[in-house]
């Protein structure tokens, strides 16, 4: 772009440039361009922004550059803009931002840099910021400014999380990333959605909750949250959604009377406690592990569900629309089973010289034979279908037979620990089933190796101690025969004399 298209319009104060295939800004070009207030440069092939690009944009307060080919930006860049308030740099190839880029930029409010490469930028470093949007990049750590109110940073790789006390912030996306604690939630105490779904974490204590009273929307599916406890803090809570993790035990929603919308499907749930003067509108309970009693105590929920599971596992029945299961003891009898399915590979994680080789083989002969047993009930379920003619077989045997397939399914997942797929055919999870098998018999056949190898060892060294031995004993016995030999000898010299 050539300098002398600014110099025809010096008065100009929006000046759209979008879509122009523009590659190049020459240097200087907006030298006269200082009344210019709205820059629009998206839809370019822009490759490089530096100091002598924006050069003369004293009065600059908005600058978009979307979808260009941007790599880097030097730490001077933006010097002569004092008065930006909004930067738009989305869907560029910007791998990091220096630490001083953006020093002189006290009224920058508005930044967004999604879908780039970024591996580093401190957004702490722009304390004006109110709205920022950083995600769909590679930052693994993320510093909040203190006075930002939105704050979208989800899909990146973000395992920390810093910054002083902000009593302002309200929005936080961190959805996708590696998160694994949240002691920092204390910093933000006006949050009022909070998206943390799709991380990492294992656990979520009460302490970190506790100081989030404005909190409307919290959103933590798809971690590995094994229980919940949420205290009695979030009075303000609307929306929670816990769906797809491993949760067994959730303390009571009593003291929530404001939730209106709770997902709590795809766990490992056996009982909860919800006031029968609840407000939810909208409910999610299937696939999970429900003692039946503790669902006829929920009768006052079930018009809420919005969901229901299609077939259950072996020892379940449907009671209403959801699979349950009869205990005495909800918690024990969970507990039990949790035991009873443990797997072969957890138990590979015992301390050395605990199994041995032979341990290690008999595993794997186990292990094979559940496998041909897999497949043995696959050939059985073909066969079966096969015979039925075409055009007049039974719908309903034919949908039993499928029913019964995913219950197996199913049952293999869980006791294999294996991550299900959702919204898929039957046959898909099964491969997966296999997949897992061939990978584990596989691990065993090659630690069986390594312990048959290992075994060899040690017996090599057995016996070359053995040999080690039998020597030194012959050598001792040589020892002693020569020792009464002197012995002999030196008695008949002393009879002589």
């Amino acid at each position: 772009m050539p300098a002398a298209l600014v110099n025809s319009f010096r008065k100009v104060v929006l000046l759209n440039l979008e879509g122009l295939q523009i590659e190049e800004i020459e240097p200087y070009a907006f030298e006269n361009g200082g009344l210019i207030k709205k820059l629009y440069l998206s839809f370019n092939d822009i490759q490089s922004l530096t100091h002598a690009t924006v050069y003369g944009l004293a009065a600059l307060e908005m600058l978009t550059l979307d979808r260009n080919e941007i790599r880097r930006l030097t730490s001077d860049v933006f010097n002569n803009t004092p008065n930006l308030e909004v930067l738009s740099m989305s869907n560029n190839k910007l791998e990091r931002i220096e630490d001083g880029t953006f020093r002189r930029n006290t009224m920058l409010e508005d930044l967004q840099l999604a879908s780039n490469k970024l591996t580093h930028v401190d957004l702490s470093l722009i304390p004006s910021l109110f709205i920022a949007n950083v995600s769909f990049n590679q930052l693994t750590q993320l510093s909040v400014p203190n006075k930002i109110e939105t704050l979208d940073a989800s899909h990146n790789h973000i395992r920390s999380v810093l910054g002083h006390r902000n009593p302002i912030l309200t929005q936080l996306n961190l959805r996708s990333n590696n998160l694994t604690d949240t002691a920092w939630l204390s910093n933000f105490p006006s949050l009022q959605e909070l998206d943390l779904s799709y991380n990492e974490l294992e656990h979520i204590s009460s302490k970190s909750l506790k100081k989030l009273h404005h909190l409307v929307k919290l959103l933590l599916q798809h971690n590995r949250l094994m229980s919940l406890n949420l205290g009695i803090s979030l009075g303000e809570l609307q929306v929670l959604d816990v769906s797809h993790n491993q949760i067994v035990y959730m303390d009571n929603f009593n003291p929530f009377n404001k939730l209106q919308q709770l997902y709590l499907d795809h766990n490992s749930i056996v009982t909860i406690k919800i006031a029968s003067n609840h407000s939810v509108q909208n409910l999610t309970m299937s696939h999970n592990d429900w003692d039946c009693q503790g669902l006829r105590n929920l009768n006052n929920l079930m018009d809420k569900l919005s969901d229901a599971d299609q077939y259950c596992k072996v020892g379940y029945k449907l009671e209403g629309s959801l699979c349950c299961k009869e205990h005495d003891k909800p918690y024990l009898d969970r507990l039990n089973e949790q035991i009873k399915l443990t797997t072969i590979a957890e138990k590979v994680h015992r301390g050395d010289g605990r199994c041995s080789a032979n341990d290690t083989l008999a595993s794997i002969q186990n292990l094979t034979s559940f496998a041909e047993h897999i497949e043995a009930r696959r050939r059985y379920f073909q066969t079966v279908a096969s015979k039925l003619p075409n055009g007049i077989r039974d719908p309903e045997q034919e949908q039993q037979l499928l029913n019964d397939l995913r219950t197996q399914i199913d049952v293999y997942i869980h006791h294999y620990t294996v991550s299900k797929q959702g919204l898929v055919e039957a046959s898909v999870n099964l491969n997966i089933v296999f997949e897992e098998l061939n990978k584990r018999n596989q691990f065993y056949k090659n630690d069986a190796k390594a312990s048959v190898l290992k075994l060899k060892e040690q017996q090599a060294v057995v016996e070359a101690l053995n040999n080690t031995v039998t020597t030194l004993k012959s050598e001792v016995k040589h020892l002693k025969a020569q020792t009464r030999e002197t012995k002999k000898k030196m008695l008949d010299a002393e009879k002589k004399i």
